[in-house]
């Protein structure tokens, strides 16, 4: 990845919460933040489904604003901020404030890309053959920059066999990732987004983990085509 598409990588991730909090996020088409569940705040109770209001303070440089949690997925580890409503006075500063960075900031192309489905082998009674030692099904070359500005080379690598029993997409980074860069974009080469920094080794791969409502808003706006 060359340094130009590294720079809009960078313009394009914010920082969540206050600054006692560390996390990231990173800015997308329509216009939307990314970031991953546990960064953001909200319970087990169903505020949001409740119709309750979560805000979270999202920064980047000197400009801070609140955004509205849209929906926060646990166990994908995936939340998708919105802008606030405008018609709230309380709030009209802030929508105008992150308004006003999303027009000069190039939101990330979410990355269409989905590991292919995997096809077992079946035994003559319908079984599942699957390998003795553990193989690599696939293997993308990805990058993610730290909370501390340094950038890791690694791949989003899918497994199976062994005492791996289904296909599972994982996370291999020739670093460790520091604390804070939850919520961080994880780019392709070309500086396309294919997921966000999770809690643990795994990777939410954003065409499986966004909800559907979220990720045709944001293929459309792309321009690509919905996949079926």
């Amino acid at each position: 990845m060359d340094a130009a598409t590294r720079k809009i990588v960078e313009r394009a991730t914010v920082r969540i919460g206050e600054r006692t909090k560390h996390a990231q996020g990173v800015l997308v088409a329509g216009p939307l933040v990314l970031t991953a569940a546990h960064c953001v705040t909200w319970d087990a109770r169903g505020r949001m489904a409740l119709g309750e209001l979560v805000i979270e303070m999202v920064r980047k440089g000197r400009n801070r604003f609140r955004m509205e949690v849209l929906a926060a997925e646990p166990v994908a580890d995936i939340a998708i901020l919105g802008p606030v409503d405008d018609q709230q006075p309380e709030l009209i500063d802030d929508y105008d404030a992150f308004q006003a960075w999303a027009d000069r900031t190039t939101p990330l192309r979410v990355a269409p890309w989905d590991p292919p489905p995997w096809r077992p082998a079946l035994g003559p009674g319908g079984e599942v053959i699957r390998p003795a030692a553990e193989q690599l099904v696939v293997r993308l070359a990805v990058h993610l920059r730290t909370v501390k500005s340094i950038w890791i080379d690694g791949h989003v690598v899918q497994r199976l066999g062994g005492r791996v029993r289904w296909p599972m997409v994982g996370l291999e980074m020739a670093g460790a990732i520091p604390s804070g860069t939850s919520g961080g974009p994880i780019v392709d080469d070309e500086g396309q987004l294919v997921g966000v920094v999770s809690s643990s080794a795994k990777c939410p791969i954003l065409s499986r983990a966004l909800p559907r409502w979220a990720w045709s808003h944001i293929v459309t706006i792309q321009g690509d085509v919905e996949p079926q």
